[in-house]
């Protein structure tokens, strides 16, 4: 069932057949179809997300420690490296992250983890998060949408 406003006409739970009785060119109809498709698509893959990975809530959580980790890293190695005097300082700074990282990137490099952004492709999940980020900086500051 589609729903589609065509000519200032709102047809809403109609079939093809329905719309194309009703004077809806179609392209219109066809476009519907697609947007149709996409979001199904989408919702299909929010579904398998849910049962293979966890609800929202801990997919938010795991987010949430994520960034929570590499704040406290980062925090911790500038902290060290603002006062280092030395390369062996600035190894010093960076040594208790240091086996954290190669063997996360270890399991990357196996294929044992994957990422997200990895799947999408980097130049479509940054395109995802600058649109989400300027979306909320805008509501956040009160701008039209």
């Amino acid at each position: 069932m589609l729903t589609v406003t065509h000519g200032g006409a709102t047809y809403a739970n109609a079939t093809p057949a329905d719309l194309i009785a009703a004077g809806v060119p179609q392209a219109v109809i066809d476009a519907a179809i697609a947007a149709k498709a996409a979001l199904d698509g989408r919702d299909a893959i929010r579904r398998r997300i849910a049962l293979e990975a966890g609800d929202i809530l801990s997919l938010i959580g795991t987010t949430a420690d994520g960034g929570q980790i590499l704040l406290y890293a980062f925090a911790t190695v500038i902290r060290s490296l603002h006062t280092a005097q030395s390369l062996a300082e600035v190894r010093a700074a960076a040594e208790p992250f240091a086996e954290l990282a190669n063997g996360f990137l270890d399991r990357l490099d196996s294929g044992a983890v994957r990422l997200p952004f990895m799947v999408k492709g980097m130049d479509a999940a940054v395109a995802d998060i600058e649109t989400r980020a300027t979306a909320v900086a805008k509501a956040l500051a009160g701008d039209a949408a």
